[in-house]
């Protein structure tokens, strides 16, 4: 809530909540600065990231294992395209809709977490830059 200096009067700044609040906190990973995971033996581009959270597509090969609830456990995830690099997670599936998976991340050290972290972070820079701009030459 902001006050307007004419009228004292509180002027409200309305944002659609749901799609708004959750886009505050996640990050689509940009093929400059791409984000994979390998899962049961199949490589998944990240669709959506943040410090709590993961989607990915991957299609059937979960099933049917991927029921809500399931943990998958030691999932490599690679951050900013260090092919052999690579972070060890836990993801706990919470929803399965035709090939996306939306998963709570476990992070298993407390580095693994500041880790994605500072992707979240260099990747939001990033953008705010301009450098994932179509045009740009990087």
């Amino acid at each position: 809530m902001f006050l307007n200096a004419s009228n004292k009067q509180p002027l409200y700044l309305d944002l659609p909540q749901a799609s708004c609040r959750r886009g505050a906190f996640r990050i689509e990973p940009h093929q400059q600065m791409p984000a994979m995971m390998l899962i049961a033996g199949s490589n998944a581009n990240v669709k959506n990231l943040s410090a709590n959270g993961i989607a990915f597509y991957l299609g059937d090969i979960l099933q049917p294992d991927a029921e809500c609830g399931s943990v998958f456990k030691d999932v490599h995830l690679f951050l900013g395209g260090q092919e052999d690099e690579y972070l060890l997670i836990d993801i706990e599936v919470l929803e399965k809709t035709e090939q996306l998976y939306r998963c709570r991340l476990i992070p298993k050290t407390h580095q693994t977490e500041m880790t994605i972290c500072s992707y979240i972070v260099e990747h939001q820079k990033s953008h705010i830059r301009g450098d994932f701009d179509d045009h740009s030459e990087q």
